[in-house]
């Protein structure tokens, strides 16, 4: 193979191979490859946490499929589940609808990248902004996404989330941008360019879910249908 993600998927092979065998494989050659780049699994812990240990489950099985792509949605109505240093409110537990208190500390999502990175998988987290922010306006303590002030904090966000892990190592950091539908969650459509430049400027790829909030093409962004 030519780098270590060739050689992890041929071992997954050859290990769906023993499988198949009952333990007993020929002499033989694997020749394989994706047909897909990009082969990702979404897991939703905004609106329901999951502990370490079944995130890494998940982080197993799909190492077993050669599946390369983790995005994590950590952040909904419901919680905002990742830690932040910058803007602790966000963990108070009366910013949480469901399961109280429980999000991921900055420790926790590092050792989450590095052993997604052992089998071969990028993570690619997602807070999701400015719709599904309920819990956001609730830590900061805000009527609606449209208070002065709120499009630094979101940005203060993201350039905090791309400072914990190497851009060669998180290249692609999800803005989510989608079903802005009620009143408390618009905001000036300026502010979702200037989240992306602020993505773009750590040297990562911006992804969106499409259709979504409109955004400057100019910018390096990914539509993501939904």
């Amino acid at each position: 193979s030519s780098d270590p993600r060739g050689e992890r998927y041929a071992r997954a092979t050859l290990a769906q191979l023993v499988k198949l065998g009952d333990g007993n494989v020929p002499c033989c050659r694997i020749v394989d490859w994706p047909a897909m780049r990009w082969r990702g699994f979404m897991n939703d812990c905004g609106r329901n946490y999951l502990e370490m240990e079944g995130v890494k489950a998940i982080l197993d099985v799909m190492g077993m499929y050669k599946m390369n792509i983790f995005h994590w949605h950590l952040t909904d109505y419901h919680g905002w589940r990742l830690e932040s240093k910058k803007y602790p409110c966000l963990q108070r537990p009366e910013a949480f609808l469901r399961q109280k208190g429980k999000y991921y500390t900055q420790e926790e999502f590092k050792e989450i990248v590095a052993y997604a990175g052992e089998r071969g998988i990028t993570v690619m987290p997602e807070l999701d902004v400015p719709g599904h922010t309920l819990s956001f306006r609730r830590g900061l303590g805000i009527g609606t996404m449209r208070e002065p002030g709120t499009q630094i904090v979101i940005s203060d966000l993201f350039k905090e989330l791309c400072s914990l892990a190497p851009a060669d190592v998180m290249p692609f950091i999800h803005l989510g941008t989608d079903e802005v539908r009620v009143y408390p969650e618009y905001c000036d459509e300026s502010w979702v360019t200037l989240w992306a430049k602020a993505v773009n400027g750590c040297g990562r790829k911006a992804v969106v879910w499409a259709p979504g909030m409109k955004i400057d093409k100019g910018l390096d962004v990914i539509d993501m249908a939904w």
